[in-house]
């Protein structure tokens, strides 16, 4: 392939690989009315796209032996399934939220569309697999609790933070903590301690991890996730930097590919590519499951209206 000296990389050539159908870059841009990806962040509104040899890869390696699956991925990569679609690959893989219990085990990830169900199902899986007498509650420390007008700031329900923990439980970083030891955001731990003060709280946590077939150890303290600034001082929210793994959002599960028992929980698909993402990190339709229905409106494809 020559490529002229007046192109912006001259005589490099530059090649991209990706699936451009997932979960687009996170931005605060206002989109315009008819917009479902925002034109400065994404990767498909620069010159160079528009200059490039585009190739579609129909096979997923990690999807190779499930045609039918593979089928599917390819058909909402590209447009909104219909009924029939959705039913004929899917309808053996549907249940109802109460028939959750029955389908979790220690090997399951739950795969959730926003943090609130990620929180209920955590403690779902907590309460089945440990007894009562192994779970401890974890009250993250702050400096605001009597403090009115912070309240709803303290209240927010939407970070992460770990509020019961049980030894032996799969948990998940929500900082870098160590980057050489591969302790960085969104990586997987086992709790193999829990150490308490006198007065029976929670002081310190240790956590096992495992990398490069090698298993490391390491000593969790609290500190700071989270602070605000107002008229009359400095407030802050301090905890453990890990939380509850077995549920996790769709966002924490990017770069993940899950070869265990999956349930996906889609609330509602707020962002392109979201439900197409769910479901390509999946590798075997025997071991997924789905909470409730879906229907056409639950795939936000992620392209632009000229595509």
């Amino acid at each position: 392939m020559s490529i002229a000296k007046t192109s912006p990389f001259q005589t490099k050539l530059v090649l991209l690989v990706g699936d451009l159908a997932q979960l687009p870059p996170i931005c605060k841009h206002t989109l315009q009315q008819n917009d479902i990806l925002c034109k400065s962040y994404h990767v498909k509104s620069t010159h160079g796209w528009k200059m490039a040899q585009q190739h579609f890869l129909s096979i997923l390696m990690c999807h190779g032996t499930n045609l039918k699956y593979l089928q599917f991925l390819n058909i909402i990569q590209e447009k909104k399934p219909t009924i029939k679609e959705i039913q004929k690959v899917l309808s053996p893989c549907f249940l109802q939220i109460q028939e959750i219990n029955f389908h979790i085990d220690r090997t399951t990830t739950i795969l959730c569309t926003h943090k609130i169900d990620v929180e209920k199902y955590n403690t779902i899986f907590l309460q089945k697999h440990f007894p009562t007498f192994e779970i401890y509650e974890e009250k993250m420390d702050t400096n605001a609790t009597n403090i009115e007008h912070i309240q709803p700031w303290l209240n927010n329900k939407f970070v992460n933070y770990i509020h019961t923990i049980a030894v032996d439980a799969l948990v998940m970083f929500t900082n870098n903590i160590n980057i050489q030891k591969i302790a960085i955001n969104g990586a997987i731990a086992t709790i193999s301690s829990i150490i308490f003060d006198p007065k029976n709280n929670i002081t310190a946590i240790e956590v096992q991890l495992t990398t490069n077939s090698i298993m490391l150890k390491m000593i969790l303290k609290k500190h700071t996730f989270q602070h605000k600034y107002t008229y009359d001082g400095y407030y802050y929210k301090a905890s453990f930097p890990i939380t509850l793994a077995y549920a996790i959002t769709s966002h924490n599960s990017q770069g993940a590919t899950i070869n265990s028992k999956v349930i996906i929980n889609i609330e509602k698909a707020f962002a392109p590519g979201l439900t197409y993402f769910m479901f390509s990190k999946v590798t075997n339709r025997k071991n997924l499951k789905i909470i409730e229905n879906l229907t056409p409106n639950d795939f936000i494809l992620c392209t632009f209206e000229d595509d």
